[in-house]
């Protein structure tokens, strides 16, 4: 249970702080927080889950990833 808990937070919280996209004091506020860990969580979780169902290698997970990225 950590570890997904640990990719849900990673996933959510490294590319706002790298890019500056939210600055640190917009991780305080509960909504902001709340949207960031649901938009990224889930779509993480979800790449996650298809990944290991499909057993698929680290091309298709990277492939999986920029879909969702141009998804955005």
């Amino acid at each position: 249970m950590w570890p997904i808990i640990a990719l849900i937070l990673f996933s959510s919280v490294v590319p706002e702080l790298v890019t500056g996209s939210t600055p640190l004091s917009g991780f305080v506020r509960p909504g902001t927080l709340l949207f960031l860990l649901v938009g990224y969580g889930l779509a993480v979780l979800v790449i996650r889950e298809y990944a290991l169902r499909s057993r698929m290698g680290l091309a298709g997970l990277f492939l999986a990833g920029l879909a969702y990225s141009l998804f955005l």
